[in-house]
């Protein structure tokens, strides 16, 4: 799965909280990674505006996208545009789980769960100079 952006810019579109591969390993074998984030909830409500914003990329970007059903939609419009763009869903969660052993879905710290109990509750765990933050380009709320 790794290799599908391999040696490659990649433009994670996500929920505010999110944080796709923020203390894991999931994209170290990217070329860069530039970052907008979006409402964790209810994104479709700023559809235009994220549209918009990825469309001032280069088409050379691989754009993965992880805003819930917002997602399936955003791919399918920016594939019309000539963008590469995956819905990539609950990955980093599920590669969380993965890499934890978890037999089944649990809160990960400082990341928006919304499929466990509290888990929209994200506690701040990054300092300010962490490279998450170097990385975000715009943000959409």
């Amino acid at each position: 799965m790794k290799r599908i952006w391999q040696d490659k810019s990649i433009l994670i579109v996500e929920g505010e909280k999110s944080r796709l591969g923020v203390g894991n390993d999931l994209f170290d074998n990217t070329e860069k990674i530039t970052r907008i984030l979006c409402p964790s909830e209810n994104a479709f409500s700023k559809y235009e505006q994220i549209l918009d914003t990825i469309k001032k990329f280069d088409r050379n970007v691989l754009v993965l996208i992880a805003l819930g059903p917002t997602a399936t939609v955003l791919a399918y419009d920016l594939g019309l545009a000539g963008y590469s763009a995956i819905d990539i869903g609950h990955i980093d969660l599920e590669y969380e789980w993965m890499k934890r052993g978890a037999p089944s879905q649990i809160k990960i710290e400082g990341k928006y769960v919304n499929e466990v109990s509290n888990g929209s509750v994200v506690v701040e765990n990054l300092d300010k100079d962490n490279l998450y933050w170097n990385q975000i380009c715009a943000t959409i709320i």
